[in-house]
């Protein structure tokens, strides 16, 4: 099959990235489509390290959200009808907004927290809640088509220390993770840096709390990650959203359980679908709650959670799924919002004309987003 595999614009797809979560799916589901024998572009900024081939359409230099994501799209607009599917993996969607194509659109986020840009059919939640928060809030179908994988780590006995991953920015929760463990008395490492729009003032706060056996270790690289992960007692993600809000799902998470780590997090988000309680890790209702559990991590079973995990996340299970979505669109299978042709006006298009509703939702907009 020739596919067409749409990256973001924010880093180039490359081994050296590091806590570029859909830039790392991206890498890992077109090598596994390329050594199956399908015909794989991505579509990527420059920078981007390819693996032979794989042909890279070079979109520029990388950028934030929307406008980068535009300018890529006149890059490679005029290729969309050479490829029998399309997987479009960016924020911005756009070479869906106008056209009808065998194509799929991933949603990366709440859409309560951020109104992402989507095309009228074809999007796919990340999770159940997911999908059931556009059903609820905007009123259409997403259809729960999960992208998330990785390589298993090796099965290490777990050291003394706990460990925290991710952003430093408040919704992430490291701070919280830092006072727990002072609280518990217990040794943590802290691995991360800001990402676009976190106030870097936060980071400096996470720094000045780093006693006691808490440690920053700064930005590494994937392997090194994957090194803390195998031996740390459990990964520590006490994230600070606004009741009712949440994550889509968590790349942090996948990448814990393919090493055999267990995870104490809030019962919160999509967190209930990616972790069963009280045998992958635990799900805290409050804080108090959440330091209890901390103390019962030393007995789960840290092989039966990289086995659940491999059968879920491998990258062969993930491109399994991804493939079996794909074959029925390229089939003709469309879901979502489109409506019956009306009288408006269509968008003209690079390729084709889509005809849909442009029914009106509220939009939430990401300050980090804006210049």
């Amino acid at each position: 099959m020739k596919i067409l595999m749409i990256s973001t614009a924010i880093f180039p797809v490359s081994p050296e990235n590091r806590y570029a979560g859909i830039e790392t799916l991206v890498r890992l589901i077109i090598n596994e489509l390329n050594d199956r024998g399908h015909i794989v572009t991505l579509a990527a900024p420059q920078g981007s390290r390819l693996p032979k081939g794989i042909e890279h359409i070079n979109t520029g230099s990388c950028g934030d959200f929307v406008e980068s994501e535009r300018k890529a799209y006149w890059i490679y607009s005029r290729r969309l009808q050479e490829f029998e599917a399309i997987l479009d993996f960016s924020h911005s969607h756009w070479c869906m907004m106008e056209n009808d194509l065998p194509a799929i659109a991933f949603i990366w986020h709440d859409p309560y927290i951020m109104k992402p840009q989507e095309p009228g059919y074809n999007i796919c939640a990340l999770s159940q809640w997911q999908a059931n928060r556009f059903q609820l809030i905007y009123g259409y179908e997403a259809r729960v088509v999960d992208p998330h994988c990785g390589h298993s780590g090796e099965l290490k006995p777990a050291k003394g220390s706990f460990l925290f991953l991710g952003k430093m920015g408040p919704q992430k929760g490291c701070l919280e993770a830092i006072d727990i463990c002072h609280e518990l008395g217990v040794p943590l490492d802290i691995i991360g840096g800001p990402g676009p729009g976190d106030p870097p003032e936060y980071l400096e706060r996470v720094k000045a709390s780093c006693h006691s056996g808490v440690v920053y270790q700064g930005e590494v690289d994937d392997s090194t990650k994957i090194a803390f992960l195998e031996e740390a007692r459990a990964l520590i993600y006490p994230i600070n959203y606004p009741p009712g809000q949440g994550e889509a799902h968590s790349h942090k998470i996948v990448d814990t359980l393919l090493c055999g780590c267990p995870v104490v997090t809030y019962n919160t988000g999509a967190f209930p679908e990616i972790i069963e309680h009280g045998k992958t890790g635990f799900l805290a209702n409050d804080r108090e709650g959440f330091k209890q559990l901390m103390a019962k991590v030393d007995t789960l079973d840290r092989q039966l959670i990289r086995e659940k995990a491999i059968e879920r996340w491998s990258v062969e299970a993930t491109v399994d799924r991804l493939l079996e979505v794909v074959i029925d669109v390229t089939r003709g299978l469309r879901w979502g919002a489109i409506a019956s042709p009306i009288s408006k006006a269509s968008v003209p298009s690079a390729v084709g004309y889509l005809e849909y509703e442009m029914t009106e939702y509220p939009r939430q907009v990401r300050l980090d987003t804006i210049n």
